[in-house]
């Protein structure tokens, strides 16, 4: 029973007690009077024995479900949905609240909607396909079973069902780090202790690497082109630009007076400013000539054209490589989902800037720099002396012999 005293030149009594495991508590009641301070300490000893009897029941409940996993594993009954089972109901005892749960299916998909509207379109198509084979590659029951359930294993099967089915090792290794982001979100949040895409071992790239086209080469397929197609060769081989970047440049990405042209990467979302090419910048100036709409596109023709499929820009630009009798490798496509490859496409005009550069001794840091392979995104355009510097290594990128057809 709770008991009371006063300190010296306190007009409170002080209350004395204890709670059911014989732990002594002191606390003031605030009251001079006796009688109220005898009520007060009353219920300080009771709220003490009964937090004291709901922890030791708390404890009763979560021992017990500990000896019911005991017996279930001697029996060998302990799998891992009993686990979990197990695991929430003491989560329940404990605070109340059930564990938070979900299917590997509706992780994914969740993740992915996420993405919707904090990547670019294309990106997120990338990520739309690459969650849906994903999910295709599990079963049903695997799908709907929890996320912690995912293993190495079945990670690895489908990385390696791409490949048979065509794919290089290179972009299957793409699609697994794809995959790591969407489970490592869930390892922040607690929801798994480990990222199984992060245990699977990269394969070994086959080496494909696109090879240069020459600056005759360079001519002959201005020569061959038409319209907007003469302009996105040039800009090609003067920016280093990819394919689906340039055709979708605009107005706006263009200063003629400051002389360069600034974006963002589709691939990359990084922001890239890269000075104009006198070459290219006669281009330009002549298309803006009659009049440089506010807005609009700088190759109105190609705008809104996807890269890829049989009309898609990557096959109209082999179709110009063939009229400009440029001959190129061909490699095999490998699986029914594989694809041919050629050794020479737009993309390869991006190797030729970066190869021009490099021969005219312009440094590795200063080429990334202008071709967006730098570590960060440049959030800040350059200062003039910066743009000094990138400019006299675009500078540096020959001029086409006999011109560029552009007068």
């Amino acid at each position: 029973m709770a008991t009371l005293y006063k300190r010296p030149g306190s007009p409170y009594w002080q209350a004395a007690y204890y709670d059911t495991d014989g732990k002594r508590y002191y606390r003031s009641t605030k009251k001079v009077r006796k009688p109220e301070a005898l009520v007060a300490a009353a219920r300080f000893e009771q709220a003490a024995r009964l937090t004291t009897s709901k922890d030791e029941e708390q404890a009763r409940q979560i021992l017990g479900a500990l000896e019911e996993a005991s017996h279930k594993a001697v029996k060998g009954g302990l799998n891992e949905a009993v686990g979990r089972e197990l695991l929430n109901r003491m989560m329940e005892i404990s605070t109340g609240e059930s564990m938070r749960t979900a299917t590997i299916e509706e992780w994914f998909n969740g993740w992915l909607a996420d993405k919707k509207g904090s990547k670019s379109h294309g990106t997120y198509l990338k990520y739309e396909g690459i969650v849906r084979t994903f999910l295709a590659s599990l079963s049903g029951q695997k799908r709907a079973a929890p996320l912690g359930a995912l293993t190495v294993a079945e990670i690895r099967k489908y990385r390696d069902g791409l490949v048979k089915g065509g794919r290089t090792p290179g972009t299957a290794n793409g699609v697994i780090k794809i995959l790591r982001g969407p489970l490592n979100a869930a390892r922040r949040q607690g929801l798994i202790a480990h990222n199984p895409a992060e245990a699977v071992e990269m394969l070994a790239a086959e080496n494909h690497e696109k090879e240069c086209f020459s600056p005759a080469q360079v001519k002959a397929l201005i020569d061959a082109a038409e319209g907007d197609w003469k302009g996105l060769v040039l800009g090609g081989f003067y920016t280093g630009a990819r394919l689906g970047d340039l055709s979708q440049l605009s107005w706006e990405s263009v200063n003629l007076e400051r002389g360069s042209i600034s974006f963002t990467q589709g691939k990359t979302q990084q922001a890239i400013e890269i000075p104009i090419h006198p070459e290219f910048k006669r281009w330009l100036t002549q298309r803006a000539k009659p009049k440089k709409p506010a807005t609009g596109f700088v190759f109105p023709d190609l705008h809104g054209v996807g890269t890829r499929g049989r009309n898609g820009l990557s096959s109209e630009f082999g179709r110009l490589m063939k009229k400009a009798e440029i001959e190129t490798k061909v490699v095999a496509a490998k699986g029914k989902n594989g694809r041919k490859r050629s050794s020479l496409s737009f993309h390869s005009l991006r190797h030729s800037f970066n190869s021009a550069m490099a021969n005219a001794g312009v440094t590795q840091e200063i080429r990334q720099r202008l071709t967006g392979h730098a570590s960060k995104a440049i959030n800040d355009r350059y200062t003039h002396a910066e743009l000094a510097t990138l400019r006299k290594a675009v500078d540096a990128v020959p001029a086409l012999e006999g011109g560029s057809g552009v007068s």
